[in-house]
């Protein structure tokens, strides 16, 4: 982002209720647009001088910053550009190449070693998830309830020479999550649009966090529920996602952050 321009913008006092230093003001999003705002704050020195701030507002276009986004990744994967092709023509959502490198980055910068996933759909994000641990000798546990997506995840995982380092369960995730004998070194959620309300979401915060290692990644994708979540939703899927976002980050054990990546990736970090 630019730096100032010019001289130092005149001082003006600080309304009431604003933090010292710097004038907080509401971000606001158009989901109708591409475009969203970024807004940055600067202070100026902390000095006898009277303390001097200004706003800038950087307007990116979303198409061209997702387009330069994937012009960085690696070249495209022959097995999961076939898969892509697939779920879209399915009309099933996934993560896409994107988060999927994302995720990949984060869990072996993270030396993640086993991760639980909740919501397969066709193996897609399974199968980055696996191919990030499987260096270190990881494995991927992963929960899909529609028995044809099950049965269709299968067999990506065949295609690309991962069955044997994919265990997956299929049946309802509420029924399997404490059947399970073990705790993970990072949890990823790929269900929250699905969930009816806040209660579900509370529900399924508490047996994946006890279901997460100390040390471990909880992570959850659509955190942002298309931007629906900015309003304080309380009911259905968009409350369901607003919960789950307040709980892992005022959760005292959490260390929590939201990444806009896509439509939201929310990632806590369980304290040791």
């Amino acid at each position: 982002m630019g730096g100032h321009g010019g001289g130092r913008p005149a001082a003006s006092p600080a309304p009431s209720g604003d933090r010292p230093g710097g004038r907080l003001r509401p971000l606001h999003l158009d989901a109708g647009r591409r475009h969203g705002a970024l807004y940055v704050l600067h202070c100026g020195p902390a000095d006898a001088r009277p303390l001097t701030t200004s706003l800038q507002e950087a307007t990116v276009d979303s198409t061209a910053l997702e387009t330069y986004l994937q012009s960085l990744l690696p070249p495209a994967d022959p097995t999961l550009a076939a898969i892509e092709a697939e779920t879209r023509q399915a009309r099933l959502p996934i993560i896409g190449p994107l988060e999927g490198q994302f995720l990949s980055v984060l869990l072996q910068a993270a030396g993640v070693r086993t991760v639980l996933e909740i919501g397969t759909a066709a193996g897609y994000s399974t199968i980055w998830l696996a191919r990030a641990v499987q260096p270190r000798g990881g494995r991927v546990t992963t929960i899909e309830r529609e028995l044809d997506r099950a049965a269709w995840a299968q067999q990506n995982f065949q295609r690309t020479g991962l069955a044997g380092t994919i265990t997956l369960l299929q049946g309802e995730a509420f029924a399997l999550l404490p059947t399970l004998g073990q705790r993970y070194d990072a949890v990823f959620v790929d269900i929250l649009r699905s969930l009816d309300g806040p209660a579900a979401a509370e529900r399924l915060f508490a047996l994946c966090l006890d279901r997460l290692a100390p040390g471990g990644l909880l992570i959850a994708d659509n955190a942002l529920h298309g931007q629906q979540v900015l309003s304080g939703p309380t009911t259905g899927s968009a409350g369901a996602v607003a919960t789950w976002n307040r709980l892992a980050s005022q959760h005292p054990a959490l260390l929590f952050t939201l990444v806009p990546l896509r439509d939201g990736i929310a990632i806590a970090y369980r304290r040791e």
